[in-house]
């Protein structure tokens, strides 16, 4: 069959219809084996030492974990940028944004810096194990969720059916992140009365949220290749370089 009247290549996660998240393995299994390694580090030193120092404590703005997890919303929001000029569309482009939002929620602390704002000016009180001003931060979350909601909408119901797929995976594992880094951070105050209480805490917590962002990133990685393979989200493939894809080859008839 001649390459022109070949149906076009479509790889499996753009064509695919369903909620599964395909990864790229070469990409999560080291992912992976990083954060073991960073969790596991901590936890060695949380028994061993009185406390854990601020460059090996997962939950530090300054530690070797966080800035792994920069590198991984920098990366993902890059890579489903240059999907988006490949063909993936608004959603591609939505969720970029979302992405650097999330990178820049990481390194500037918006969310804890506004939810201890809002939790002192509401005045706000505990709910049941939830301190005033985890409440706060949960519910900043919550706003910065729905300021994002009318976009990723609107490019989901603009988006063909592949696209509205690529969107609903990717809403369930930043979902998944988000029950990590809002609920179970809420939920610190009942792990505090425990001995090692509060280690135990920030190993569910962070070390939750690090290997989902591994997850989130390994998918991206994925799409962008699948991407590369199939000539974008629309599965089209590109002409040879140098031939006008409108002209048909010699001896071929019209």
């Amino acid at each position: 069959m001649d390459d022109d009247t070949a149906p076009p290549h479509r790889s499996g996660m753009l064509a695919r219809r369903d909620w599964r998240p395909g990864v790229a393995w070469g990409v999560l299994g080291p992912l992976l084996a990083v954060d073991a390694a960073l969790i596991g580090l901590h936890g060695i030193l949380g028994l061993t030492l009185p406390t854990v120092p601020d460059l090996f404590h997962i939950a530090r703005e300054t530690s070797l974990a966080e800035a792994v997890g920069y590198g991984k919303w920098a990366v993902s929001a890059i890579l489903l940028a240059l999907c988006a000029l490949r063909g993936g569309g608004a959603v591609a482009l939505a969720f970029a944004a979302v992405l650097t939002l999330m990178l820049a929620d990481d390194g500037l602390q918006f969310h804890e810096t506004l939810g201890h704002r809002l939790s002192r000016a509401a005045g706000l009180g505990e709910l049941g194990a939830v301190d005033a001003q985890s409440l706060g931060e949960v519910i900043v979350l919550a706003a910065f969720g729905a300021a994002l909601a009318p976009a990723i909408l609107w490019s989901v119901w603009t988006a063909p059916p592949q696209g509205r797929w690529m969107a609903l995976r990717l809403t369930g594992l930043i979902a998944v992140f988000a029950l990590f880094g809002g609920v179970f951070d809420a939920l610190h105050a009942p792990f505090e009365d425990w001995r090692y209480g509060a280690g135990i805490a920030d190993l569910i917590e962070d070390g939750g949220e690090m290997a989902v962002a591994s997850v989130i990133t390994a998918h991206v990685v994925f799409l962008w290749r699948d991407g590369a393979r199939s000539g974008g989200a629309s599965g089209r493939r590109s002409a040879p370089p140098g031939r006008d894809p409108r002209r048909p080859r010699p001896g071929r008839r019209r």
